[in-house]
């Protein structure tokens, strides 16, 4: 069972799991933090080390390469 918690707009804790058997990991996004960040399948997400133990989730921006 994963474990996300909602802390307010935009900000959730959120379990990283490990995947049976294996040494993947996991992260499952509860559906209302995906609909309030208005992510869709698809959309590429960045990881931003906060370095405080802690990390960031954002979309990643299209650029104009």
């Amino acid at each position: 069972m994963s474990y996300a918690k909602y802390l307010g707009e935009n900000k959730w804790i959120i379990e990283v799991q490990n995947e049976k058997g294996t040494d993947e990991l996991l992260l499952h996004l509860p559906e209302d933090a995906i609909n309030q960040m208005g992510w869709a399948e698809g959309d590429e997400i960045e990881w931003i080390d906060k370095k405080d133990g802690s990390w960031m989730l954002k979309k990643k921006e299209d650029s104009d390469e």
